[in-house]
């Protein structure tokens, strides 16, 4: 019984960890990084900033997580 109550904790949780990651993207690509792309800046340099910065982060995701 206890086997099956741990499967719905960790269906739930990954269900909601995924709405969170979901959200997090949607807010980043389509509300701040719109924004910053009307500045009016090189957007070649900022296209490589976001990739550079994605990079980063997933690779200390896969170093440590």
């Amino acid at each position: 019984m206890s086997n099956i109550n741990q499967l719905h904790k960790n269906g739930a949780v990954l269900i909601l960890e995924s709405l969170a990651a979901g959200t997090f993207i949607y807010v980043t690509f389509l509300e701040v990084l719109a924004q910053e792309k009307d500045n009016g800046q090189n957007s070649l340099k900022q296209l490589l900033a976001i990739f550079i910065g994605f990079a980063v982060v997933a690779g200390i995701q896969i170093a440590f997580g």
